[in-house]
C-alpha cells in the first residue's frame, strides 16, 4: 500500500536506524514496515571535506554525538516537510528532549535559515547566540568559515564605501569596500604562502573555499560544480566573478584566510522590482546600473540579510543617506529601469511616487513589463 510520510506531524515513535551526519538519521518504522531519511529542520552540521581538516574534524564529532544519543535506540519524530527530492525535514526527540536542541547547546550544528522552514528557528537561533558566546564546539574553532544570516548584521557597519566591482544581473550585484584592510591581509597571506600551498584533492566539497588563478595571481574562490572532465566552476569570492579552472590549478586556501569573510558583497536593489536574467529588458537595465554606479565611489547602507545577499539602499559618497530622493535606487526607478515593490508599506511610498510616473514616461514599454510580471 501507498505510504505518506506527511501523515506524521505528530510525535510518533520509532528507531534510529543509521545515523548519517550529525544533522541527519535514517529512521525505522516498524508497523508500516519501512525506513526513510529525516533531516533535522532548520539546522545544518559541519559538512566532511578532506581539504579542510577542520571541516572533517566538527563533521565527525557532530556524527558521533548523534549516535551515542540515539543510533539504534528508540525514538519519537515529527515531519515537518518533505522536499522535491522526498527527504523527510522535521525534529527527533530521545528521552523527550529535542535531539536538535542538544546538538545546538554543544556547538556541534549550526541554524540554517535558508531552508526556509524550522517552527523552532527563533529558539534555534537564541541556543546558538549561546553556544557562540561560550565558544563551544565549532564556534571554538578559528579556522571554520560557517556564514550566519542575519546575525551578524547589528554587530557590523551598516553603511560602507565601496566600488561596483562586477554586474552579473539586475538582481545579482558585487561590490568591494574600498581599503579594505582585510583585502590587504588576503593578499599578503596569499603571496607568503606559495611555496607551502598544496593542490585540492577530489572528492571535492562543492562551495569548498580554494585558491585560484586570475592574471598570474592566486586569489580565494568558491568551488561551485564540476564543469568538464578536471575543470571545476569557480566564482572568486573577493570580487564575484565567475571562471573554469582545472583541478590542477586549484590550491588549498591557508587556514588564516579562511575565517575572512568574502569581500565581495552580494547585493540587490532594496525595494525595486527589475527585469529578469534573460528577459527582454535585461540588458539595458543592466547596462543603467552600470552607467549608475561603474567607477563611482558609493556608499551602500545595508538594510537585511538574507541567503548571503545583502538588500542595500545605493548612493554616492558625499550624498546624505537618509534622504531617499538621492538614492540611485530612486534614481533607477525615476530613468525607467525598475518599479518599486508592491509589498513596500504605503507610509514608505510616498518619495517614490513621482519618480514611478517620471519612469512610465520614459520607459513605458518596460514598466508595461514589470507591472505585468509575476511574482
Amino acid at each position: 500500500r501507498e505510504f505518506n510520510l506527511v501523515q506524521f506531524k505528530e510525535r510518533t515513535g520509532g528507531v534510529a536506524e543509521n545515523v548519517i551526519s550529525g544533522s541527519r538519521v535514517k529512521v525505522r518504522l516498524d508497523k508500516e514496515n519501512c525506513m526513510f531519511i529525516l533531516n533535522l529542520s532548520g539546522l545544518k552540521s559541519v559538512r566532511d571535506d578532506p581539504n579542510n581538516p577542520s571541516t572533517e574534524k566538527w563533521s565527525l564529532e557532530a556524527t558521533n554525538y548523534t549516535k551515542f544519543l540515539c543510533q539504534q535506540r528508540d525514538i519519537e519524530f515529527e515531519i515537518e516537510k518533505i522536499d522535491k527530492v522526498g527527504i523527510a525535514h522535521g525534529f527527533v526527540y530521545v528521552e523527550g528532549k529535542s535531539l536538535a536542541e542538544l546538538l545546538l547547546e554543544k556547538g556541534l550544528v549550526y541554524v540554517d535559515t535558508q531552508g526556509r522552514f524550522g517552527k523552532y528557528l527563533e529558539g534555534y537561533k537564541s541556543l546558538q547566540r549561546t553556544a557562540r558566546s561560550a565558544k563551544k564546539g565549532i564556534w571554538s574553532d578559528r579556522d571554520l568559515d560557517i556564514d550566519i544570516e542575519g546575525e551578524d548584521l547589528d554587530n557590523e557597519s551598516v553603511e560602507k564605501v565601496v566600488t561596483l566591482v562586477e554586474a552579473i544581473s539586475p538582481y545579482q550585484l558585487y561590490f568591494q569596500e574600498n581599503e579594505s584592510v582585510a583585502f590587504k591581509e588576503v593578499r599578503k597571506v596569499i603571496r607568503e604562502s606559495l611555496k607551502t600551498l598544496s593542490f585540492v584533492v577530489e572528492p571535492i566539497v562543492f562551495n569548498t573555499i580554494a585558491l585560484a588563478p586570475f592574471e598570474d595571481e592566486l586569489y580565494r574562490c568558491r568551488i561551485l560544480k564540476k564543469s568538464s572532465g578536471k575543470e571545476y566552476e569557480v566564482v572568486f569570492i573577493d570580487f564575484g566573478t565567475k571562471s573554469k579552472v582545472e583541478l590542477s590549478k586549484l590550491k588549498k586556501c591557508p587556514n588564516s584566510i579562511l575565517k575572512i569573510k568574502p569581500l565581495a558583497i552580494k547585493a540587490s536593489l532594496e525595494f525595486l522590482l527589475l527585469p529578469r536574467s534573460g528577459s527582454p529588458f535585461a540588458d539595458s537595465c543592466l547596462n543603467a546600473i552600470s552607467d549608475l554606479m561603474l567607477d563611482r565611489p558609493l556608499v551602500i547602507k545595508v538594510t537585511r540579510k538574507d541567503e548571503g545577499n545583502h538588500h542595500v539602499m545605493i548612493y554616492l559618497k558625499g550624498d546624505k543617506t537618509s534622504d531617499v530622493s538621492k538614492s540611485l535606487n530612486l534614481e533607477l526607478v525615476k530613468k525607467g529601469f525598475a518599479i518599486v515593490h508592491p509589498e513596500l508599506e504605503e507610509s514608505e511610498t510616498d518619495p517614490w511616487r513621482k519618480a514611478m510616473i517620471e519612469g512610465n514616461t520614459k520607459n513605458p514599454e518596460l514598466i508595461s513589463y514589470l507591472n505585468n510580471m509575476d511574482d
